[in-house]
């Protein structure tokens, strides 16, 4: 019972989102949420038609993008993690659950940031979403992430009712217009995270 709430969860859906972005090489080290996601390949440009040029240089974009999110997209993970450390130690007590919580999430924060070896792979020939489609997706997405992370309790609010509900903190939360959007056009492109 005290998983359903975080097997259900939207939140790792928006965790597992942004792995496939991070694929298109790099790492998961980076700083803040940037400026926003931006590319010098013209917006208008179909991502299924680009030339080898622009997919290498749309790729290098997405990394750096990804990279730019990674500390937004640790805090959402080890938040999760904290949960499940909180669900899986049998707390009786909100303390106790929220003490569990904390070291998990302590634990999670601390671990050195992974390192992917994947390569980007070019969208496919069926693709029919834009560039600029692309990028207003990419900017939406930590808006989306910020307000799953609000939606799931702290460890120092958790208590164990939290973990106890069959309700998702995030369920309410719908993937950005403009993501499902670009879905529609381009539903077999891995350069957009599955949410």
């Amino acid at each position: 019972m005290k998983l359903q709430l975080l097997t259900q969860s939207g939140l790792f859906a928006v965790c597992a989102s942004f792995a496939l972005t991070i694929a298109c090489g790099g790492s998961d080290s980076g700083g803040g949420s940037g400026s926003g996601f931006s590319t010098s390949v013209p917006s208008s440009q179909k991502l299924g038609s680009l030339s080898a040029e622009d997919t290498t240089k749309l790729c290098a974009d997405v990394k750096a993008y990804a990279t730019s999110l990674s500390s937004q997209l640790k805090a959402v993970s080890c938040k999760t993690s904290g949960l499940l450390g909180a669900a899986f130690a049998d707390a009786k007590t909100d303390s106790q659950a929220q003490s569990a919580c904390k070291t998990a999430y302590d634990k999670c924060i601390a671990a050195p940031a992974q390192t992917s070896t994947d390569t980007c792979t070019p969208p496919p020939a069926t693709c029919m979403a834009t560039v600029g489609e692309l990028t207003a997706c990419f900017n939406d997405i930590p808006g989306y992430i910020s307000s799953a992370s609000n939606a799931i309790p702290s460890c120092a609010t958790l208590k164990l009712s939290d973990l106890m509900t069959t309700t998702d903190p995030t369920a309410s939360l719908k993937e950005p217009a403009s993501c499902t959007s670009y879905q529609a056009k381009c539903p077999d492109d891995s350069m957009l995270p599955g949410m």
